[in-house]
């Protein structure tokens, strides 16, 4: 990543000296607080593959962000170019299941492409947390079972003219 700052729709990148990077919540925005997004970042870089990585995160610099180790710049890889990399959809399968026994619920990620083998995934502002099987994410006053969450937030394989379902609009509510 080249010294200056990059915005995306929910945070800011900003690098620091000795290649570490911070990452920002901007104000007002539907993802979880930084702290929230670090700890989650904390139990997925826990977890190993030589397909999906993630950037060591190091400590949180509260209240709105967090500071991780550097990394290059990439190009996005959209979810259904994700099935091109049969590698990538075993790695995302076994990064869910790692996800879920530390209690959280990958959904709405991004996928960066580092080569053709390697890719690297840095957003964890829509994860879910699970506990007694059930899925609340963040901003949402809707309680998932795990087989809601899997159908409308798990990792799907469709083409372009395949139809995704709407998550329901009432299914079992919880108080905010």
């Amino acid at each position: 990543m080249d010294f200056t700052s990059k915005e995306t729709a929910c945070h800011i990148l900003q690098p620091l000296a000795y290649n570490l990077i911070r990452k920002i919540r901007k104000p007002n925005k539907r993802v979880r607080s930084a702290y929230e997004q670090y700890t989650i970042h904390c139990t997925a870089y826990e977890f190993e593959s030589n397909v999906l990585k993630i950037p060591k995160p190091l400590f949180y610099d509260g209240p709105n962000a967090y500071v991780m180790d550097q990394f290059e710049d990439m190009y996005p890889l959209p979810e259904p170019y994700f099935f091109h990399f049969p590698q990538l959809v075993a790695a995302l399968v076994s990064f869910r299941q790692h996800m879920i026994s530390g209690g959280c619920w990958p959904r709405d990620f991004s996928i960066f492409c580092i080569n053709d083998r390697q890719f690297m995934l840095i957003d964890f502002g829509r994860f879910g947390y699970v506990d007694s099987n059930r899925v609340k994410f963040p901003h949402e006053n809707t309680l998932y079972t795990l087989e809601e969450a899997s159908l409308f937030y798990g990792l799907q394989i469709y083409d372009e003219y395949d139809f995704i379902p709407s998550p329901p609009q009432s299914p079992k509510c919880v108080a905010s």
